[in-house]
């Protein structure tokens, strides 16, 4: 069914109407009652436009919420990152390797890895 074809107008008011939501709410009262309600709440432009700023309000939400999780798991990853070239460092430094190789394999700074150092020795 195209598009054209799925709404009507009919009544007075010229409101269109959804012949899908008409068929499926002959078939079920309930249905009939939410239909009944959609369109009430649609012609009433003050309602729609409260309807339309809680749905905005609601979106722009979850919208921060994913923002914030997806930021959130990033620093987690990063933390972790850094924390495993640490242990390896420690790692590395129980075994007597250089500084320098440690740098090298690791990334950590020489601070970093001095820092380690003094560490162990504590």
């Amino acid at each position: 069914m195209g598009v054209a074809s799925v709404f009507a107008e009919q009544g007075e008011g010229g409101r269109r109407i959804n012949i899908r939501f008409e068929m499926t709410a002959v078939k079920n009262p309930e249905i009939r009652k939410a239909v009944d309600t959609l369109y009430a709440l649609s012609a009433n432009e003050m309602v729609r436009a409260e309807y339309e700023a809680r749905k905005k309000a609601e979106r722009d939400y979850l919208n921060g919420m994913e923002g914030a999780y997806q930021q959130g798991e990033q620093k987690g990853l990063q933390k972790g990152r850094k924390e495993e070239k640490f242990d390896i460092a420690k790692a590395l430094l129980m075994t007597g390797d250089s500084v320098d190789k440690i740098i090298q394999v690791t990334g950590l700074s020489r601070e970093e890895v001095e820092k380690l150092m003094l560490q162990a020795v504590d």
